[in-house]
C-alpha cells in the first residue's frame, strides 16, 4: 500500500472517528444523534448536544451548538463550543454558563486562560471547575526515598465515600502537600499506577498491569520534579486492579 492511500485511509477513520465530514455537521445526517437540547427562556434560542454513530468505532465525541430555534436544519459546525467547553446552561436570554474541567490543563502544564466568546448572539462564559475542590483529603500512601530527604505521597479528595481521581506528589520530607499533584494526576475511571518503590534517591519504579500500563505515561505531570520513572507491568499482583488502595490508614500531612 503507497504512503498516499495510508494516509487516505488514517484521514478517513480519523473524521469518522469525530463525526466529521467536509460538508459540514446536520441533524438530518444519517449517523447523527441527539443527546440533548435545552431551550433560551424566551424558547428563541437552544443548546443542542449531539454525537455520532461512527459503527466499528462507536461513538464521536459530544459537540455542543448554540443555534436559533428557527435554523436547526443549518450547518451546526459554525456554532459549536470550542473544545473543553462543556455543561453548557442558560442564564438568561443571551448568556450560556459552561464548565471547563482544568485538571488536563495541570498536568499538561497548559495556561489557564479561556476567553468569553459569542456564538449565535450569546455570550458564552467560561466556569472553571477544579473537581477535587471540595473533597476531603485521603492519604493513600506515602513511600520516603532511601536517603530520607523526599516522599512520595500518593492522595486523592474523596466525596461522600465515593473514589477520586489518584494524585501523586514528590515533596521534601516534612514540607507541605501542594493541593494539586506535581508528580502524576490520574482520572476518574483508573489510577494507572497501583503501587511505588524508589530504586534510588533518584528513580522511582511505579507498578501498574497491561490493562493500564500503555496509557499510565500520559498522566505524569509535564513539569513533574527531576526525579526518574520506570513503569513495572505486573500481572500476578495487579491485574484486576484499577485503585491505588493501602490498609495502612490515614498518615498526617501538612498541606498549603
Amino acid at each position: 500500500m503507497s504512503i498516499k492511500n495510508l494516509r487516505i485511509i488514517c484521514l478517513f477513520a480519523i473524521l469518522l472517528l469525530f463525526g466529521c465530514s467536509e460538508s459540514g455537521h446536520y441533524v438530518s445526517d444519517k449517523d447523527f444523534i441527539e443527546i440533548s437540547r435545552e431551550y433560551s427562556p424566551n424558547k428563541e434560542k437552544v443548546i443542542l448536544v449531539y454525537n455520532y454513530d461512527t459503527g466499528a468505532f462507536g461513538y464521536s465525541r459530544a459537540f455542543t451548538a448554540i443555534l436559533d430555534a428557527n435554523n436547526l436544519e443549518n450547518n451546526l459546525l459554525p456554532n459549536n463550543l470550542p473544545d473543553k467547553y462543556y455543561n453548557a446552561k442558560w442564564l438568561d436570554n443571551n448568556t450560556v454558563e459552561t464548565e471547563i474541567n482544568i485538571i488536563s490543563d495541570l498536568r499538561e502544564g497548559l495556561s489557564i486562560d479561556y476567553k468569553k466568546v459569542q456564538i449565535e448572539n450569546v455570550t458564552v462564559i467560561p466556569k472553571l471547575v477544579d473537581t477535587t475542590e471540595d473533597g476531603r483529603l485521603k492519604i493513600e500512601d506515602r513511600i520516603e526515598s532511601p536517603d530520607g530527604k523526599l516522599e512520595l505521597i500518593a492522595y486523592r479528595y474523596a466525596f461522600n465515600n465515593e473514589r477520586a481521581l489518584l494524585q501523586i506528589s514528590i515533596i521534601g520530607k516534612g514540607t507541605e502537600l501542594p493541593r494539586i499533584g506535581n508528580y502524576f494526576i490520574g482520572t476518574d475511571s483508573s489510577d494507572y499506577v497501583f503501587n511505588a518503590e524508589w530504586k534510588t534517591d533518584n528513580e522511582i519504579q511505579f507498578e501498574t498491569n497491561s490493562q493500564y500500563g500503555n496509557d499510565a505515561k500520559y498522566y505524569f505531570v509535564k513539569n513533574r520534579p527531576p526525579i526518574k520513572y520506570t513503569l513495572n507491568i505486573d500481572d500476578n499482583k495487579y491485574k484486576s486492579k484499577y485503585v491505588w488502595k493501602k490498609e495502612a490508614g490515614i498518615f498526617p500531612v501538612k498541606q498549603n
